[in-house]
C-alpha cells in the first residue's frame, strides 16, 4: 500500500470468532435435505430455505446478514438465491447464483428497516460440513504510535531528534505491520522519523512522528499489513492523525491510500476470499483533504 502522511496509525480488522451459534453446524458431511437447519418451501425450483432473520427479530434484522458455508458436493447447475422483504413489506427475490465446492460467505447488506431474510437453494443434494448463520466477528487492531523509538535505522552522524530514514516492524493480535523497507519492492519511507514537538505541548502529542518532505519520494510511505491469525479477516478501517503546520508556505493538500498488488500481496474485494477477486494495482481505498492544524482521519475500507 502507498500512504501519504501519518502521526499515529491504527488498523482494524474483523476476525471470525468461535462462539457457538444456534444456527450452526460443524461436523461430518451432510446434505441440505437431511439438515434440520433448512425448511421446505413448497417451490419445486427452490425447495430448500434457511432463515437468517425475521421481522420479529426487530433491530437485529436490519443489520448485515451472513451465511458461512463450506460446500463439499454440488450437483450440476445447483444454485442459491437471496429472498428478503423490502421496506414496504413485499418480498424481493435475488438473482440465482452458482455454487461451487468451496468455503463461501453469502452477505446481505444492512438496511434501515425491519425485515425477513432467507437464502433458498435449488437442490437438497448439496452437501456441506460447516454452516454458520450470522457468524460473530471479533474486532482486532494493530497500531503504531512511537514511530521514532521503533525506527531501527539511525543514520550515523544524524541528529538524535531526526532520523532521515525509516524502518518499522510491529506485531500484535496475530497481525503484522511493516512500514518502509520490506513493505513493498521499493519500500518508500517518507522523510524518516522525528522526535521534535514543533511547539506542541498537549499530552496527546509525544513528539514521535513520521516526517514528510517536499520531493516526490519523501511524500510516499509504503506499508504492509499481514494477516497471521490463521483465519480469513476483513480489513475494516485504517485510522491516523496528520498535522499540517499552519505557517508552512509549501504543504500537501490531500492524501491517498492506494493498494499495491506487487509480490504476494492479496487484498480481496468481495463477499468472501473464495468468491472475491484481488483488487487491481493502485486501486484507491481511501482519500481526503488535509487542512491546517491537526487532522484526524478514519478511512473505512470494508
Amino acid at each position: 500500500m502507498k500512504f501519504y502522511a501519518p502521526i499515529f496509525l491504527i488498523v482494524t480488522v474483523l476476525l471470525t470468532n468461535g462462539v457457538l451459534r444456534a444456527q450452526q453446524y460443524i461436523g461430518t458431511t451432510i446434505s441440505i435435505s437431511n439438515s434440520s437447519l433448512f425448511e421446505m418451501t413448497g417451490n419445486p425450483n427452490w425447495p430448500h430455505s434457511i432463515t437468517l432473520a425475521t421481522l420479529s427479530d426487530g433491530a437485529s434484522s436490519q443489520e448485515e446478514q451472513t451465511l458461512d458455508i463450506n460446500v463439499i458436493g454440488v450437483p450440476a447447475r445447483a444454485e442459491y438465491r437471496v429472498v428478503k422483504t423490502q421496506s414496504d413489506g413485499t418480498f424481493f427475490n435475488g438473482n440465482p447464483q452458482a455454487l461451487s465446492e468451496s468455503s463461501s460467505t453469502i452477505t446481505i447488506d444492512a438496511v434501515d428497516f425491519d425485515r425477513t431474510v432467507k437464502v433458498q437453494f435449488s437442490s437438497g443434494a448439496i452437501t456441506f460440513d460447516t454452516l454458520i448463520v450470522n457468524a460473530p466477528y471479533a474486532s482486532i487492531t494493530i497500531g503504531v504510535d512511537d514511530f521514532h523509538l521503533l525506527n531501527t535505522i539511525n543514520v550515523p552522524g544524524s541528529s538524535p531528534l531526526d532520523y532521515p530514514n525509516l524502518s518499522i516492524s510491529v506485531a500484535e493480535n496475530g497481525l503484522g505491520l511493516i512500514l518502509g523497507p520490506g513493505s513493498s519492492t521499493l519500500g518508500w519511507d517518507a522523510w524518516g522519523t522525528s522526535s521534535r514537538t514543533f511547539g506542541q505541548t498537549a499530552d496527546w502529542f509525544d513528539g514521535s512522528l513520521i516526517r514528510f518532505g517536499q520531493s516526490v519520494n519523501q511524500q510516499i510511505l509504503d506499508f504492509r499489513i499481514t494477516n497471521n491469525t490463521g483465519a480469513d479477516a476483513r480489513l475494516q478501517n485504517i485510522s491516523f492523525d496528520l498535522r499540517r503546520p499552519p505557517g508552512n508556505a509549501n504543504y500537501a493538500t490531500d492524501f491517498q491510500l492506494l493498494y499495491l498488488d506487487a509480490g504476494d500481496s492479496e487484498l480481496i474485494k468481495g463477499s468472501s476470499v473464495a468468491d472475491g477477486s484481488e483488487m487491481v494495482n493502485l486501486a484507491g481505498i481511501g482519500s481526503d483533504v488535509i487542512v491546517a492544524g491537526i487532522n484526524n482521519f478514519s478511512e473505512f475500507v470494508g
